[in-house]
């Protein structure tokens, strides 16, 4: 059954030409799990950005939350359109980050033709 899922997420993940960029949010504890990388993987073969937030960062001290970021920017190495922040939805860490990536992911889009030029 979960191969299923992942199979039919991974197709749509790929094809749906409406999605200009992925937000993947993995607990900062236990970063790039099986799924995480997969989720990447189809990403890539579309072309398309990802911005991961690695989210319970109110979890760890300042000194962990560096070392989980190296170490998975480390990893991520070879995906030159991923990148990755920490971020705390309860202490509102990385709202402001998280919100000019997704909003250049907008601004890249190309201009489109409305029909509102010609009123």
């Amino acid at each position: 059954m979960r191969a299923h899922w992942v199979e039919l997420l991974g197709r749509y993940l790929q094809t749906r030409q409406s999605l200009i960029g992925l937000l993947l949010i993995m607990d900062a504890r236990h970063p790039l799990k099986e799924l995480d990388r997969r989720m990447l993987e189809f990403f890539r073969v579309a072309g398309r950005p990802v911005h991961i937030l690695l989210s319970k960062a109110d979890k760890l001290s300042r000194q962990e939350q560096n070392k989980v970021l190296a170490e998975v920017k480390r990893e991520l190495a070879d995906y030159p359109s991923v990148s990755v922040q920490m971020f705390s939805s309860l202490k509102k860490t990385g709202v402001d980050v998280v919100e000019q990536v997704v909003k250049g992911w907008f601004d890249a889009l190309p201009p489109q033709d409305d029909g509102m030029a010609e009123l």
